[in-house]
Order: C-alpha cells, then sequence, then structure tokens
C-alpha cells in the first residue's frame, strides 16, 4: 500500500501516472483518479502541497488469488491551481479508511478495487 500511495504522490506532482497504472488492474475505480490527475495537467493545472500517507495498513482475508488490505491515510491539504494561477479548488486535512481488495497478477498483486469508507 506504501507504494501505492508513493505513486500517487509522485503523479500529483509530476502528472507521471505510470506508477500508479503499474500498480493498478485495468478495471479498477480506482483508475478515475489516473484520468483526473492526466486531465488536470494536460489542462495546465497542478496540485499544490498535499500528499497522502498511509497511517495504518492491515492485511486480511487472504487466499493465492485474492487479498484485502484495510488502510487508513491522511490526505494532506492542498490546493489545485489554473493554468493562470487562480486556485480552483481547496482540499482539507483529512483523515480517511478505504477497503482495498488485491489480485494476484503473476508474482505480484494489483489493487483491483478500492472502496472508500469514511472520512474524519
Amino acid at each position: 500500500m506504501r507504494e501505492f500511495f508513493a505513486a500517487l504522490n509522485h503523479a500529483s506532482t509530476t502528472g507521471d501516472t505510470s506508477g500508479l497504472s503499474a500498480l493498478t488492474e485495468a478495471g479498477c475505480t480506482c483508475r478515475d483518479v489516473i484520468k483526473a490527475i492526466k486531465d488536470d495537467f494536460s489542462g495546465g493545472r497542478r496540485a499544490e502541497g498535499g500528499g497522502w500517507t498511509v497511517q495504518k495498513a492491515s492485511f486480511f482475508a487472504f487466499d493465492r488469488q485474492f487479498a484485502f488490505v484495510d488502510v487508513t491515510y491522511l490526505v494532506n491539504g492542498y490546493k489545485v491551481v489554473d493554468a493562470d494561477g487562480s486556485v480552483s479548488q481547496t482540499i482539507d486535512r483529512a483523515t480517511e479508511s478505504a477497503l482495498v481488495r488485491l489480485i494476484k497478477a503473476g508474482d505480484h498483486w494489483l489493487i483491483f478495487e478500492v472502496i472508500r469508507r469514511s472520512s474524519k
């Protein structure tokens, strides 16, 4: 999970989503964030500040094909800045949690599904 959040932080500051793509299954709804990042950067938007940090990750209910991770993470506050320098969105600092379903792909695991559960 830490690798996924590191790739998310990298993508949100650089626009390079290749790390996120490599860690997620093609049909995962989490791919929506990849599209949003690409759309933002192609339109000249960027994120300032922020980042995501894993606070806790617990693996459970796994077998040879699937695993589940209960993850709690901190979303640091950030601003979305348009190409003209104006702030179009402000995201407040929050603690969130999600249930993440992983699928085995050869010798590694891919994120198959993310179900956000709460925001504090």
